[in-house]
């Protein structure tokens, strides 16, 4: 990915974030199949029986905005384009 594709899925994770965070999950559905399609989300954690999901899925999500930050080398994206839309 180049800087500008790793700064718009950072701006689509941040975004989403702050969403499942609001208790608003619409975008979790999401998330949980792209996690779950890749095989990063284990069985167990897609069927409820030994993590929730949804917290799961929220710990995905700022795992990978956190990795997005460090390739950036920036503390938020603010820093690289201004402020978001």
């Amino acid at each position: 990915m180049d800087e500008e594709e790793l700064y718009s899925r950072g701006v689509e994770i941040k975004k989403d974030l702050v969403q499942m965070y609001n208790n608003n999950l619409v975008s979790y559905d999401k998330w949980f199949q792209y996690y779950l399609r890749s095989g990063e989300m284990p069985y167990g954690v897609a069927k409820a029986r030994t993590e929730d999901p949804i917290e799961w899925v929220i710990d995905m999500l700022e795992r990978d905005y956190e990795q997005i930050l460090k390739k950036l080398n920036v503390e938020d994206l603010e820093e690289l384009y201004g402020e978001e839309e």
